[in-house]
């Protein structure tokens, strides 16, 4: 099994099952790039050295997030307040990834009760803006990004809309709105972003 036979199990769910768990799937590869992945159990799962780290798999009205450990999700409760689950899965909204930072949370603790976690080093602190392409749209890409930006450029309807200071972190408008006219037409063109303005997104 590879990461087709992921692909091919992504084709295959309903919207917004298929492009949120993809969502995530990249989200876990951008901050584990060594995992093998692979079908266990019939759902996508990420492998290091022979040992499974994470899952994920779609419902009717759930995403899971499973840690292949009985004792993580426990150990990151006070994290997990307001997430609904199992001891082995955590659900999630068909429509809301997991933010970065708890999947990076996650996958430590995973590394840590494997006895891989001097041997592995998770990667990037978060997805940036400028990999946003036409698949994964800028108001789905990095929920945490839009925080740092502010709550007046987030998307209407976007589900990371919540109330913030216009010009949060001391970022001037005019930058962020510029920043966001540069999402919009990226957006529309199925084009990479260009630069992002230097403090916007770390």
């Amino acid at each position: 099994m590879t990461a087709a036979d992921i692909d091919a199990y992504l084709a295959r769910l309903d919207e917004p099952h298929g492009s949120t768990l993809g969502e995530v799937r990249r989200r876990v590869v951008a901050l584990l790039p060594q995992a093998e992945q692979v079908i266990s159990y019939q759902v996508p799962g990420f492998r290091v050295e022979g040992k499974m780290i994470a899952g994920l798999a779609a419902f009717t009205r759930h995403l899971s997030y499973l840690p292949h450990s009985g004792s993580v999700l426990p150990a990151l409760a006070d994290e997990l307040a307001g997430y609904q689950g199992t001891k082995s899965a955590l659900h999630f909204p068909v429509d809301e990834p997991l933010p970065v930072e708890l999947i990076r949370r996650l996958l430590q603790v995973r590394l840590d009760q494997a006895g891989l976690s001097d041997a592995v080093r998770l990667g990037e602190r978060s997805p940036s803006l400028s990999s946003v392409t036409r698949d994964s749209p800028v108001w789905r890409a990095d929920p945490l990004a839009w925080r740092r930006i502010g709550s007046s450029s987030r998307p209407a309807g976007s589900p990371w809309s919540r109330p913030r200071p216009s010009g949060a972190m001391g970022i001037g408008m005019t930058t962020v709105e510029g920043a966001v006219r540069r999402c919009a037409r990226s957006y529309r063109a199925g084009t990479t972003l260009g630069a992002v303005p230097r403090g916007l997104v770390t």
